[in-house]
């Protein structure tokens, strides 16, 4: 495996690993909506937003799972989740974001 392309800025878009998936099932249960989702979907959620939906203009509910583009947009759908949360549309979440410590995000 090439290591060098966890980081590089090639692409912002990292699919999750199915050892990963596997955890936040185990965590979650099931997962209601991944609301960012490539095309075809990758996470067994019984709904998802691709990137023609605009994840980030529409309402999240329920178990969400978010792998969000990474680059400069992540910090609009941590925002974006974060809503989401108080206005108490999600039941239970994962976010599989970096730590990056060092980040206004």
């Amino acid at each position: 495996m090439n290591t060098d392309t966890h980081f590089s800025s090639h692409t912002n878009e990292w699919y999750t690993p199915p050892e990963i998936i596997e955890s936040v099932l185990t965590v979650l249960g099931h997962i209601d909506l991944d609301p960012c989702s490539p095309e075809p979907p990758t996470v067994p959620a019984t709904n998802y937003y691709i990137k023609d939906d605009d994840g980030l203009s529409v309402r999240w509910y329920g178990n969400i799972y978010m792998n969000p583009p990474y680059g400069s947009e992540i910090s609009r759908w941590v925002d974006h989740f974060i809503r989401q949360y108080w206005a108490d549309h999600v039941d239970r979440a994962f976010p599989l974001v970096a730590a990056r410590t060092d980040t206004k995000w």
